[in-house]
């Protein structure tokens, strides 16, 4: 009985129109979609091919790597000798890693320091052995995209209120130009 109801949710998920899956589920179409494309991503096998182009080292550099991920192709990894990398992530991560447990890192970019912040990381990063030209960004961007309208309404509120700033400033300014030149004519009758 359980292998029929399991055979019926997949036939569910997969096969059935999405209004049957939505009804099924007590979910709204919308919902219906999304639960189809999530279930079809999961049970997606993506072949990943990587291939390595070893080169003469240079200090800790040994080489450059490509990742196909079923026809997305990311090239020119640096592949560095070391166990140690600079990563930068939410304080979230940083919590779970500081009581031991392991996490997945989202990879967000893959890039150098900027020259603002090299100062500031330069001996932690000799310390560890850790190369300031291959940082790893791994920021959640669920989380972006889950507060955007929060971060957009954020930014057109401070446009609005530099624009308002200037607005008040220029009549200000206007103001005083205009008495100033009153004072002028004044004085020249």
């Amino acid at each position: 009985e359980l292998a029929a109801a399991q055979e019926e949710m997949r036939r569910l998920i997969f096969e059935a129109p999405i209004a049957e899956l939505a009804e099924h589920q007590g979910i709204s179409v919308d919902e219906a979609v999304a639960l189809r494309v999530e279930q079809n991503l999961a049970a997606a096998t993506i072949p990943i091919e990587v291939s390595v182009r070893p080169i003469e080292p240079q200090g800790k550099l040994i080489g450059f790597a490509s990742v196909n991920f079923g026809g997305v192709v990311v090239d020119d990894f640096k592949v560095v000798n070391g166990q140690n990398a600079l990563a930068l992530f939410d304080r979230g991560l940083a919590a779970v890693l500081a009581k031991g447990n392991a996490v997945t890192l989202p990879i967000s970019a893959r890039a150098g320091v900027n020259t603002y912040a090299k100062p500031y990381l330069q001996n932690i990063c000799a310390e560890y052995g850790a190369d300031l030209e291959n940082v790893v960004y791994a920021f959640d961007d669920g989380w972006y995209k889950e507060h955007s309208g929060q971060i957009l309404l954020i930014r057109l509120g401070v446009v609005a209120v530099i624009i308002v700033a200037g607005a008040v400033l220029w009549a200000f300014g206007d103001g005083l130009l205009k008495r100033k030149g009153m004072k002028n004519e004044g004085q020249s009758l």
